[in-house]
């Protein structure tokens, strides 16, 4: 269940770690970390959120428009480069 966790953690937690990072970036990484605490708040209980549940959170989130990519959504953008995704 937490597999599909991990990966978006993971992408938070590090990224803003980079030495170049624009502070736009840094901001847009920390909104999507309060939209995300919207649906998971800090003391949520992971044991039992199903994956279904994780699912349709991912699908809201990359179905809304980001300012940082030009008014159009992360899925939209994920779509046009090739479906490529970051290797870890």
């Amino acid at each position: 269940m937490r597999k599909a966790i991990i990966p978006l953690a993971l992408a938070l937690s590090v990224l803003p770690s980079c030495r170049t990072v624009h502070f736009a970036y840094v901001w847009s990484i920390e909104n999507r970390n309060g939209i995300l605490r919207r649906y998971f708040p800090k003391k949520h209980n992971w044991r039992l959120t199903t994956q279904k549940k994780i699912d349709k959170v991912v699908s809201k989130i990359n179905a809304t428009p980001m300012k940082c990519l030009g008014y159009k959504t992360p899925a939209e953008v994920f779509a046009k480069c090739g479906g490529v995704a970051l290797a870890s």
